[in-house]
């Protein structure tokens, strides 16, 4: 199941990657040099498989993966949601802040699939899944040290002011500050990537909010 997911990761991030040189222009170099990173290192992953047994966790949002439809969605996309329902009760899922609200952990979670704490291991990059229960505000925050990129796979969702529609990718490139709120309606389900830049580990990696 981890090999069916890994293979699906590669589809997706080959697709994105393929997108952006098409429609090269100068603002999007970072974008590219992303998706190049992460395609190489899944690339690599396909080939020197490490799986590890990792403790599972859930959290109370991870309820609403049955709430979104494989229905009008790409087959792409599709298949890593299903992929992800079908993992869910086997992955650590985790809210990365010290101490977070109440609202915090009724309706949001995010899990590592790829990583230094993943089921498969990595210690070059992470990626993995945010989840947002409908109508949740995710506050604004930064990542030190750390490159990160949002594909939003089932709905509408509010960054940075701008509404956004499924299939949407973002880059937020180190300490840029960013917020997120997920439709009234809806739940939304992010892809996730992060690679570290400067020294450091990504293991164990603080989250911050403003």
């Amino acid at each position: 199941m981890l090999k069916n997911i890994l293979d699906e990761l590669v589809l997706v991030y080959l697709k994105e990657l393929s997108f952006v040189k098409s429609k090269l222009q100068k603002e999007n170099l970072n974008i590219l040099k992303h998706l190049e990173f992460v395609v190489k290192e899944l690339e690599k992953l396909k080939h020197q498989l490490e799986i590890i047994e990792i403790k599972s966790e859930t959290k109370p949002v991870v309820s609403y993966l049955s709430q979104i439809s494989l229905e009008n969605k790409a087959d792409d996309y599709k298949k890593v949601i299903k992929n992800l329902k079908e993992l869910s009760g086997k992955l650590f899922w985790r809210y990365g802040y010290q101490e977070p609200s109440q609202e915090m952990i009724g309706k949001y979670a995010y899990t590592e699939v790829i990583g230094p704490e993943g089921p498969i291991y990595s210690e070059e990059m992470i990626i993995g899944f945010v989840l947002l229960a409908p109508g949740f505000y995710y506050p604004k925050h930064k990542h030190s040290q750390i490159e990160e990129s949002y594909l939003f796979l089932n709905a509408k969702t509010l960054y940075n002011n701008a509404i956004l529609e499924k299939g949407s990718f973002i880059l937020n490139e180190t300490g840029k500050i960013h917020e997120l709120r997920s439709a009234a309606e809806n739940p939304a389900l992010i892809l996730y990537s992060w690679r570290k830049q400067g020294g450091g580990s990504l293991k164990n990696y603080q989250l911050n909010l403003e």
